[in-house]
């Protein structure tokens, strides 16, 4: 194994375990049961949805347990979507994350961190995960599931769980600054972060909708926060 591989595992071995020991499933321990050997206990299978009972749930010849160091995606047995599987661009010595690397090899350190959201800074530009122990600078990072930042905090403001896809840039990971993700990814459709919002009405607010929180208040609704519209909470 040359040094850059090394480097490599070493880092994303450390994301993993800052993962692992930051996040909502925190209360799994390296003691948990795990059924399918694969270093990932039972319980957080379950939060990541992989099949606690199958060391290789997305059958690509990498165990699930060795994805989350590699930073590729255990439920995508083609995580850069190039037409090759993860575990045959690994076993060429090609990055599974890279679609552009072709044959050349790419030695490059790579990282995709799932989290719940703890904090966003829109101002900032930076998005806390790992239960308030990474901060990441997304303020150039291509979002999808989301419109800007600012909405984002609007969701946790609301009472949302968040969930997000971040891809770290490789260039920060070998230094001591800031993390820097190039690409921001959350997950869940609109109506797992739907509110009560309370639209005017004759005079009031009157009348309860499940909507987006951005739509709530572009409508000058009034945010009540996730839940249910009955019985109806408009003042």
């Amino acid at each position: 194994m040359n040094m850059n591989r090394k480097r490599r595992i070493a880092l994303l071995t450390a994301l993993a375990i800052l993962l692992f020991a930051g996040s909502v499933w925190a209360a799994c321990t390296s003691r948990s049961k795990d059924s399918d050997h694969d270093g990932i206990p039972n319980c957080m299978e379950k939060k990541l949805g992989t099949n606690p009972h199958s060391a290789d749930t997305d059958h690509d010849g990498l165990s699930d347990g060795l994805e989350l160091m590699l930073g590729t995606d255990p439920l995508d047995a083609d995580s850069d979507g190039d037409g090759q599987s993860d575990g045959v661009e690994e076993a060429h010595d090609r990055d599974p994350m890279d679609s552009g690397d072709g044959d050349d090899g790419d030695h490059q350190v790579s990282a995709k961190i799932k989290s719940p959201v703890t904090a966003v800074d829109p101002a900032a530009g930076t998005v806390t995960l790992l239960g308030g122990r990474l901060t990441v600078d997304a303020s150039h990072a291509d979002l999808e599931g989301v419109d800007d930042l600012a909405t984002l905090k609007s969701r946790l403001d609301a009472g949302s769980t968040v969930m997000a896809k971040v891809k770290i840039d490789p260039a920060s990971l070998g230094g001591s600054g800031m993390l820097v993700a190039t690409k921001l990814e959350v997950d869940g459709g609109e109506d797992g972060d739907d509110v009560r919002c309370c639209l005017p009405g004759s005079g009031a607010h009157d009348d309860c909708e499940l909507q987006s929180a951005g739509d709530c208040s572009d409508a000058g609704g009034l945010n009540m926060g996730p839940g249910s519209c009955e019985s109806n909470p408009c003042p």
